[in-house]
């Protein structure tokens, strides 16, 4: 099939403007849409990344609009988001105008059908843009190189044909894909239903008594409630220096905020910490900004750098597994409830006002071990559903690819 560069096929074609012609100073609540990168999907719009300017400044803007049909594509991309990808703009996202890097094309619609020129740039299109393209992190292709681009051009009754077929073959394939992640969805909460029910004792026959507790308004009888001041013993970071900090392996392996959820060390440092902030497997790490999240540690000793914290059990009666599923629900009631000026930071004060059910320790053992074997269960769920997703995309792609480039019979 023989390739037609992309200028051949559009009646015009712009970049948004540049430098101080617009800028996020020039940002409004409503008004002019600005079409940014974030908007711009493999086929798909992306309506959640809202900018606006003046309808008035928007005027002086007036060879950047977008009319109703326009396709755009990215002029800018990474690792998750191709180079010279494309997608059509909706009517309900105009009046708007590009942005710097994103590049708006009015076809001509006596030569290409917009729904193939989509499909066409988004399989073979981004494969050459990436070839042609610079840049060291995201690579970056001007306009002039993404109308030099040779797509594949059958008779417009063939593109209908193809369009049709895809826009068919890929909105089932994406119906299979969410039907997925909502059967992932839905295994995740269970198991925070069950959670719940676990650590409020929903499941025990035991008579029920009403409790003072934001996330629970009854307990067993037998589960006294229990401030954690009284039960848990804590370390609070260090101040090291950020100018210190380092990604290669140095003398003192350091936590961060940004090391909770992923629960291993990601920075180090030369500088030695003053006092005990030292972390071990099996502690209870928190970041204290942010959403208050929580792991149990796996990722070696380190040091904890301020703004995190680490708790464990100071108690014969409370045990440390259970501490680690039961205290996300003091850190949410405070994380929901308590007043920020900006960023939330969690006050340790506040999290040792707050009060745990607790049951007696062999329940807590119990409680434990099924919750894991939920988890276990929910995670073999998750990693089959994403291995399927996996499969289903790249069926999707090459099957476009396939389309487009007339390898199969339409």
């Amino acid at each position: 099939m023989t390739g037609v560069a992309i200028r051949y096929l559009a009646l015009e074609a712009c970049d948004g403007p540049f430098g101080s012609s617009l800028t996020s100073s020039h940002y409004t609540d409503d008004g002019t849409r600005v079409i940014r990168l974030g908007n711009i999907g493999s086929g798909t719009w992306r309506g959640t990344a809202e900018a606006y300017i003046s309808h008035e400044y928007a005027d002086t803007l007036a060879h950047h609009r977008v009319a109703a049909g326009d396709v755009v594509i990215a002029g800018l991309g990474d690792g998750k988001h191709p180079l010279g990808r494309a997608c059509e703009v909706p009517e309900n996202a105009l009046p708007a105008i590009v942005k710097a890097d994103c590049f708006r094309l009015r076809l001509d619609a006596t030569s290409v059908e917009r729904r193939f020129f989509v499909y066409a740039m988004n399989a073979v299109g981004t494969v050459a843009a990436d070839k042609r393209s610079h840049g060291s992190t995201r690579s970056r292709l001007p306009l002039s190189s993404v109308l030099d681009i040779k797509l594949p051009l059958p008779s417009l009754e063939v593109q209908r044909r193809i369009a049709d077929m895809l826009d068919a073959e890929t909105a089932r394939i994406d119906t299979l894909i969410e039907k997925k992640r909502a059967a992932v969805g839905s295994a995740q909460v269970r198991l925070e239903r069950m959670r719940w029910d676990l650590m409020t004792g929903r499941i025990s026959s035991a008579e029920r008594r009403e409790v003072a507790l934001a996330w629970a308004d009854t307990l067993p009888e037998t589960w006294p409630l229990v401030t954690l001041q009284y039960l848990i013993t804590s370390k609070y970071g260090f101040p090291f220096k950020s100018e210190g900090f380092t990604s290669d392996v140095a003398s003192t392996p350091v936590v961060r905020i940004r090391d909770v959820v992923p629960n291993r060390v990601q920075t180090w440092t030369d500088e030695l910490p003053a006092g005990d902030v030292w972390l071990d497997d099996g502690d209870i790490v928190i970041g204290m900004d942010g959403d208050f999240n929580h792991v149990r540690w796996e990722g070696g000793r380190a040091a904890l750098n301020q703004r995190v914290c680490s708790v464990r059990s100071s108690s014969e009666i409370l045990t440390d597994d259970f501490l680690t599923e039961v205290i996300g629900y003091p850190l949410r009631h405070i994380n929901e409830t308590v007043h920020f000026t900006t960023v939330k930071h969690l006050s340790f004060a506040d999290l040792m006002a707050e009060k745990i059910p607790l049951p007696p320790v062999a329940a807590q053992t119990t409680i434990v071990r099924e919750l894991a074997s939920e988890r276990d269960a929910t995670e073999r769920l998750a990693a089959a559903a994403n291995r399927s997703i996996e499969l289903l995309k790249l069926r999707r792609q090459a099957l476009i690819t396939a389309a487009v480039t007339g390898q199969i019979e339409v």
